[in-house]
């Protein structure tokens, strides 16, 4: 049986809205609204109390909006500064000092600077001068008060600075060496016997993704067991319900006519493991644990429970398993969670430090984006009239004007990706702002997908628990 969780009024929070638009003419708005939340004030589980005392600090996020990513020698850095309060989805208006560095490639500091922050907001700008040689350089924003946590939730970007008689033409596609197929059990467990959802990523020797139409998944005797492809950033999923000792692995056709062989893991004799599914057109997450029957017997009739969490706020869900196959299935309305990336865990309740698998997901509800307009109204040689026209109460903007085409702006995240996606995931992720442009249904399963392949959250449940 499903059952339909209700978690209205003890895990839903309120959330910034903010909007940033990466074309030729690149817009930031900042457009901010305080929905509120509320905490349940049942008795907590430790795990629930550590998550709570984990978090009990404020947590604060920066963003830097360059104007630029490459720079000639004789340009100006110039950027906007946002300071943003994780848990409330407002500016973080205590911090005052912002500190911004600038290291070369090898890690030698180029400048050291120091910005003050109103209402969750800077400005400044960099000189580069003749000290800048042509190459990689990395702009790195943080404050004293980060230095409270384990996280480190400093904002780095990377940008280049290019001789002007040698700048850079448009990059040709680089034909990879090689290849790696990462295969990636939803929650981390692969359990012989039962269904389970694998995520995949396939990367290039530069460690960026990349798209196949068709990867093939074979078992030991060379039957043909399913057919998967990938997205344009790498990842894909597929199902399997592997048997006990048998083996599986992955061919892949690679260009050229060339195949490569990859093994899959082994399945486990025990454990459980855990089916995600969004459907965003009926508002809601369905979630399946299930375990095989060599686990039931074992811990079968024990008690579970998962917790939904987001920035230590959390609610306990107790769970039970059926005794004919071995499953626990709910739904959650996404009206009730909180917008952002959750992280789901499951732990058995007789060992609370250790938890037993976790699951990622983004919940685009409440996500509010002001999209506004933007009108040409007049152009005379290198001068532009542009009238901005929005419906957000508190608006602040910052505009970086550059020639159609450049090839001077090539960051890959934005201001969404950076405050809605970078805290909570630990690994890279490649061509962040992809997933918040012009979002669609497709790059909300791709982002789905970038989760499922992320693993554990970026908080760590042994410094949680050691507080």
């Amino acid at each position: 049986m499903v059952k339909e969780l209700n978690l209205t009024g003890s895990y839903k929070m309120g959330i910034a809205m903010i909007k940033r638009l990466p074309f030729s003419l690149t817009v930031l708005i900042f457009c901010l609204v305080y929905l509120g939340y509320s905490q349940s004030p049942e008795a907590l589980s430790d795990p629930e109390v550590a998550l709570g005392d984990y978090h009990k600090l404020p947590r604060e996020s920066l963003y830097l909006h360059l104007n630029k990513s490459s720079y000639v020698e004789g340009d100006e850095i110039w950027f906007s500064g946002y300071v943003y309060h994780r848990q409330s989805g407002m500016p973080f208006t205590k911090t005052t000092n912002i500190h911004v560095v600038v290291h070369d490639s090898i890690g030698n500091v180029k400048g050291n600077y120091l910005y003050l922050s109103r209402e969750g907001y800077f400005k400044g700008n960099i000189g580069v001068d003749s000290t800048f040689v042509p190459g990689d350089y990395y702009v790195r924003a943080t404050t004293k008060w980060m230095k409270n946590f384990t996280e480190d939730d400093s904002y780095v970007q990377k940008i280049k600075v290019v001789d002007p008689s040698k700048f850079p033409k448009e990059e040709e596609a680089e034909v990879a060496l090689d290849y790696d197929v990462q295969f990636l059990p939803e929650g981390g467990n692969l359990i012989a016997g039962i269904y389970n959802n694998i995520g995949v990523k396939v990367l290039n020797d530069k460690g960026y993704g990349v798209a196949f139409k068709s990867i093939e998944i074979f078992d030991s005797m060379d039957n043909l067991v399913t057919q998967f492809s990938t997205s344009s950033l790498g990842m894909g999923r597929f199902e399997l319900r592997p048997e006990l000792g048998m083996g599986y692995r992955a061919r892949v056709n690679l260009p050229g006519g060339k195949e490569k062989w990859f093994d899959l893991p082994k399945a486990s004799l025990k454990g459980i493991n855990i089916r995600l599914q969004q459907n965003t057109r009926q508002g809601r997450i369905g979630v399946e644990f299930a375990m095989n029957v060599q686990t039931y017997n074992e811990v079968g009739e024990e008690l579970f429970y998962f917790l939904l969490h987001k920035e230590g706020r959390a609610k306990k869900i107790p769970i039970v398993f059926d005794a004919n196959d071995f499953s626990a299935s709910f739904f959650i309305k996404t009206e009730d969670l909180q917008p952002g990336v959750n992280t789901l865990t499951l732990f058995n309740a007789n060992n609370q430090n250790t938890p037993i698998l976790e699951r990622l997901f983004f919940v685009s509800n409440g996500l509010k984006h002001s999209e506004p307009a933007v009108q040409l109204l007049s152009g005379v040689e290198d001068s532009l009239q542009v009238a901005f026209t929005s419906t957000a109460e508190d608006l602040k903007l910052s505009v970086s004007v550059l020639p159609a085409g450049t090839m001077a702006y090539k960051h890959q995240d934005n201001i969404l990706s950076n405050f809605y996606l970078k805290p909570y995931v630990r690994g890279f992720v490649e061509n962040s702002k992809y997933y918040f442009v012009n979002q669609t249904r497709k790059k909300e399963y791709e982002l789905d997908l970038l989760l499922l392949t992320q693993g554990w959250s970026r908080y760590r449940w042994q410094d949680v628990q050691q507080g």
